[in-house]
């Protein structure tokens, strides 16, 4: 446990350094977290525009003939 009270002294002078440090890190972790459901919905959209337009395509090819 010496040693670990040796790095007080570091933490105290460079707080102002670390606690943003600290709040950053714990922002790109939700970032990351958030990012997951983001692009599975904009996969399933992109997947649900595709069927609307090839069903779109299928129609106009059934018209014109």
């Amino acid at each position: 446990m010496k040693h670990l009270f040796f790095l007080n002294k570091y933490f105290y002078k460079y707080k102002w350094r670390i606690i943003p440090g600290l709040i950053f890190v714990i922002i790109s972790i939700i970032f990351q977290i958030l990012q997951a459901p983001v692009v599975g919905h904009a996969f399933n959209l992109i997947t649900e525009n595709i069927t609307i337009y090839q069903q779109a395509v299928r129609d106009v090819k059934r018209s014109a003939s």
